[in-house]
């Protein structure tokens, strides 16, 4: 009768502590996510507007001088007609058509979105003269949600397992007197 007391309080705060734990590495998570997502968007206006951009194997743009963009990323600069007149930045080595490319984020409704058929993030801006496209491919958002979620999940579970441990320890101090009597 102890020894199923004893199991009944671990159970219970074992119950308790697991789902507050679940709790806060979901909080944890979707917060950390929604970061990664506003982040690349806020990159990708930056990598729309006027500001000096980051090519890759060229140096840093020094501070004060522009936007520093993080992410890799490229620039479409194309007329009205939706014809290619300039690109910029890292282009992924990307086997793709540009044309293309630029034709299918012309044609959407939405201003931003994601492309899921290139793996790409995309912004565009109406200019004077056409479009300012910015894209940027969205595997290092995901590689970092995946990162987050492994590590929330490590730590959720190291500390379900220590948890479990003081509650061991909890639930025999707590039945000790009952025990004894």
């Amino acid at each position: 009768m102890i020894r199923r007391l004893r199991w009944k309080m671990v159970a219970a705060i074992m119950i308790v502590v697991t789902l507050i734990i679940i709790l806060v590495c979901a909080i944890f998570y979707g917060i950390t996510s929604d970061n990664i997502r506003r982040t690349s968007q806020e990159m990708l206006m930056r990598a729309a507007t006027e500001q000096p951009m980051r090519i890759a194997g060229q140096p840093d743009i020094p501070e004060g001088e522009g936007g520093n963009i993080g992410l890799p990323y490229f620039l479409i600069v194309a007329d009205e007609e939706g014809n290619i007149t300039e690109t910029m930045g890292d282009t992924f080595h990307f086997t793709i058509d540009l044309d293309e490319l630029t034709g299918e984020i012309l044609a959407r409704a939405d201003e931003e979105g994601e492309l899921e058929a290139y793996n790409l993030r995309y912004l565009r801006q109406k200019t004077p003269d056409g479009w300012r496209i910015a894209c940027h491919d969205l595997e290092f958002e995901q590689r970092l949600k995946w990162s987050t979620l492994a590590t929330s999940i490590l730590i959720g579970s190291g500390t379900i397992v220590l948890f479990f441990v003081l509650s061991l320890i909890f639930a025999n101090w707590a039945v000790r007197p009952v025990e004894q009597a």
